[in-house]
């Protein structure tokens, strides 16, 4: 039988933690996040589709600055993995809230969804920041 006085209790510790989901990176040097959009409406948002699936932002963001036929001026991600690049893109394309799905390679960020893209440009390509898509 254990005995404790006032000055020897054990004590308990107890930690919490919060669960998070994946989020948006905001920016991939030299690309900046510009929004969520429905993709395959009438067609890709962007034309070259890299081959290998990065899987996250900044190897998809990589493979667009070297890229044959780049430095691209956009990125964007699709569907976990799916990498795509262009030098122009439908910016009336609408708003999508569907970019929610986590990269395969690296579960802390959002690589779009399912025909959803998350678009990024290149600040050293572009000007000024593409205008926001008009929510649906």
């Amino acid at each position: 039988m254990e005995v404790y006085s006032a000055t020897n209790l054990p004590t308990t510790t107890f930690s919490t933690s919060t669960i998070t989901g994946p989020t948006t990176v905001a920016t991939a040097a030299p690309y900046v996040h510009v929004a969520c959009y429905v993709d395959n409406l009438n067609g890709r948002l962007l034309s070259v589709a890299e081959d290998d699936n990065t899987g996250s932002i900044e190897l998809c963001a990589s493979h667009c600055v070297g890229a044959a036929g780049g430095p691209y001026a956009y990125f964007g991600m699709e569907y976990y993995s799916q990498c795509f690049c262009g030098n122009a893109y439908n910016e009336s394309a609408p708003a999508s809230s569907g970019c929610s799905f986590s990269c395969s390679a690296n579960g802390n960020e959002i690589c779009g969804g399912s025909n959803a893209m998350d678009i990024y440009y290149n600040t050293q390509l572009v000007a000024t920041a593409p205008p926001q898509p008009t929510p649906t």
